[in-house]
Parts: structure tokens; sequence; C-alpha cells
């Protein structure tokens, strides 16, 4: 009977480094339940705590870039301005962006703002979301 646990526990640890590709080892011990669970809700709550710092990084980059398209439209492209909006107006416009003012580089300055945040979020935190994916199902 002690041959046969022996055995079992060999075949266990065997299919368990093939599972990970590490080597085998005769003194490998399976862990308890209560280390299982107890391993589970820290890697769950380390995964909440990236996983959250990752979406805020995203939402803090968005909320950055609003905050550059309104400075390019209102500051720089002068539509807060009450002599511009009254121009606009004479005109049957509205100042809602840069062009008024600025004519083709206002609308350079919009468009290249828009492609940067594009290639922001497909490319950056495409590669970091893959990095942070990787890393983490790791952990299980």
């Amino acid at each position: 009977q002690a041959s046969s646990r022996a055995r079992e526990r060999w075949h266990v640890a065997l299919v368990a480094a093939r599972l990970q590709r590490q080597p085998i080892s005769s003194e490998w011990v399976p862990m308890s339940f209560s280390k299982q669970q107890w391993r589970k809700y820290w890697v769950t709550a380390f995964e909440l705590i990236v996983l959250t710092f990752f979406v805020i990084v995203a939402i803090t980059i968005l909320a950055s870039f609003v905050q550059l398209n309104l400075w390019v439209a209102f500051i720089w492209g002068q539509c807060l301005e009450s002599e511009v909006r009254a121009e606009a107006a004479a005109l049957g416009q509205d100042c809602r962006d840069p062009q008024f003012v600025h004519g083709m580089l206002g609308w350079l300055a919009e468009v290249s703002s828009d492609i940067l945040l594009a290639i922001i979020f497909d490319v950056a935190l495409g590669a970091v979301s893959k990095a942070v994916a990787s890393g983490l199902t790791k952990l299980r």
C-alpha cells in the first residue's frame, strides 16, 4: 500500500511537471486545500489591483486627450473669446474648433491629436494589455 501511494504521488508529480514544464522532483507534495484557497484569494486580489490600475491609466490617458482637444479648440483656437464668436456668428458659423481662426494648421492640430490617441490606444495599450494578461495567467 505504501508503494501504491508513492507511485500515485510520482504520477501526480509527473502530470504536474508536464503541465508546468518543470523538472520532476521525487520530493514534490501537492499543496493542501487551505493553502490552495489562500493562494487563490491572494492571486485574485493581486489581479484586481493590477486590472484596476490598468483601467485607471487608460481612463487618465483618455481624459488627458479630452483636455488637449478642449485646449486646442477653446484656448489656442480662441473660441472662448467674444470677438471670435461674434465674427463666427456674423458668418453664420459656430466656433467649435481651431480651424476657424488658424485654418489648415488648426485642422492639422486637431487631427494629429486624434491620430496620436488612436496610436496610443491601439498600439501601446494593446501591447500593455497583452503583457498584463500573460503575466496574470502565469500566476494562476
